[in-house]
């Protein structure tokens, strides 16, 4: 009788301690899910002005500056073999985003990759860079919206906002390049 009351307190105290609680997720909480494209442009030039799909880039989602500026991201992934990144997450306010692969980075010089220049049109209905862009260049990202890419408009990582209300889906090509 002994032994039977001492397994069943060993097998009651296993599965007491031992099974993981699961968190207690509410379905209908908003979520946001991020499907992305990473884009390399490191190989671009003025007669090819396009970007290869990024295969296994690691994907670095940050819920604060702060853990932006020191790195610490609270969601990480890969890119599948078509460059493509899929994940749900927790609906907030702001979230942080960049991708890398091996020395290509979402942002250069602390600007804000967001595509190549393709003909002169573009180049002339985008805000001004210095240098003067040209057919092949990467295209950065005006951040405060001024008309002009300088000093002004680094930062090191994407930014998406105004997530909080409800469920998104955000499609978005991320663009990298050494």
């Amino acid at each position: 009788m002994k032994s039977i009351s001492l397994t069943m307190l060993f097998f009651s105290f296993l599965f007491f301690f031992g099974c993981k609680k699961e968190e207690n997720i509410n379905d209908n909480t908003p979520k946001i899910a991020f499907e992305l494209t990473v884009w390399n442009a490191t190989k671009r030039t003025a007669s090819n002005p396009n970007a290869e799909v990024s295969p296994n880039a690691s994907i670095y989602i940050f819920t604060t500056k702060e853990d932006a500026d020191n790195n610490k991201p609270k969601y990480t992934g890969k890119t599948n073999s078509n460059g493509m990144f899929s994940i749900s997450v927790p609906a907030q306010e702001t979230y942080y985003l960049t991708a890398v692969n091996g020395n290509a980075k979402g942002t250069k010089n602390g600007f804000l990759i967001n595509g190549i220049f393709k003909s002169q049109e573009h180049i002339s209905s985008t805000p001004r860079q210095t240098p003067a862009a040209q057919i092949g260049d990467l295209i950065f990202s005006d951040i405060n919206g001024d008309g002009v890419v300088d000093n002004l408009d680094k930062i090191n990582c994407r930014v998406y906002s105004g997530l909080r209300t409800s469920t998104t889906i955000i499609k978005s090509d991320i663009y990298i390049a050494e």
